[in-house]
């Protein structure tokens, strides 16, 4: 009979009552569950970035100590093994160990003359012109030693020219010391 009342045969409404469960059960989940299920995938997340945070705490330490010696050996990259002097007084020092480096070095530094000083950006300039004497290997030995105890050092000009002797070479070379100013 109520086949006939609702002139709908009976396959169509399994169909109509199927899709409207698929509806109800779609607007359940739009509505109720999707915001608690983003909500609870937000708050895993965090709890796993708060955990990893968590170790990253005791290793802390460690850390700082690490950031602390490359900062110290960046500061002395920038400011050299020199201490901080004077200009007058700082000229004296860089003469003595261009010395002392040459005498460990058996070169003869024939003469040191420094320069007028100048400004580059944050850092002040000061040029040495030098002539020193001897053997190729202990020149460019020397050369690496002067960068390592007065650094940061530029060479802006050099010469070689050989002497009597076919061993020793002279060269004669202007070397600029950079200090940060202040």
């Amino acid at each position: 009979m109520l086949d006939s009342y609702l002139g709908i045969s009976r396959s169509m409404r399994v169909i109509v009552m199927s899709a409207l469960c698929g509806l109800l059960l779609l607007a359940a989940y739009l509505y109720v569950f999707k915001a608690p299920l983003k909500e609870h995938r937000d708050l895993s997340q965090t709890h796993r970035m708060l955990a990893g945070n968590a170790q990253q705490v005791d290793q802390l330490p460690q850390q700082i100590q690490t950031l602390q010696q490359q900062i110290n050996m960046l500061t002395g990259q920038l400011h050299g093994k020199a201490p901080p002097l004077p200009t007058n007084q700082l000229i004296a020092h860089m003469i003595g160990e261009l010395g002392k480096l040459a005498a460990q070095h058996k070169l003869d530094l024939l003469s040191v003359q420094p320069g007028e000083t100048y400004e580059v950006r944050m850092f002040k300039g000061l040029p040495f012109d030098l002539k020193i004497e001897g053997e190729y290997a202990a020149l460019y030995a020397w050369l690496i030693d002067v960068e390592r105890q007065l650094g940061p050092l530029i060479v802006e000009h050099f010469a070689l020219e050989p002497k009597d002797s076919e061993e020793r070479i002279l060269m004669s070379l202007k070397l600029s010391s950079y200090r940060v100013q202040g």
